[in-house]
């Protein structure tokens, strides 16, 4: 996954990463995790129109591990979509923690982002 930023975070506590989509549409999401000089695991899989909660509690993960997501998105052919993952710790986002991701379905009103990010010790 090509883009990349930093988020800072206590090391020592567990990450509450929360998908949410901001438009009608479905939205099938993938996290992943990658500890420092480990391989790639999934975290979690869901969609949003499943009424499950897409609240997901993961780690502790040591600093410099990377979290990345995938969202693909479905609805109407060239329609404005929305998705946000928010990264947050004891109930509360961090400072950083929060990704949009926008944009236009394509002519089927399909669509699909990435992003993933590094660990910082806070």
């Amino acid at each position: 996954m090509a883009n990349s930023s930093k988020v800072a975070v206590d090391v020592s506590t567990q990450l509450e990463l929360n998908v949410i989509c901001r438009s009608p549409h479905v939205l099938v999401y993938r996290l992943w995790a990658k500890v420092p000089n480990g391989s790639w695991t999934i975290l979690a899989t869901g969609r949003t129109d499943d009424n499950a909660p897409d609240l997901h509690v993961v780690g502790p993960f040591p600093a410099e591990t990377l979290i990345a997501y995938l969202f693909r998105f479905g609805g109407r052919p060239r329609s404005q979509f929305m998705g946000i993952v928010t990264v947050g710790q004891s109930g509360e986002v961090v400072d950083g923690g929060t990704f949009i991701e926008t944009g236009m379905t394509d002519s089927d009103g399909l669509a699909q982002r990435h992003h993933q990010f590094a660990l910082a010790k806070t």
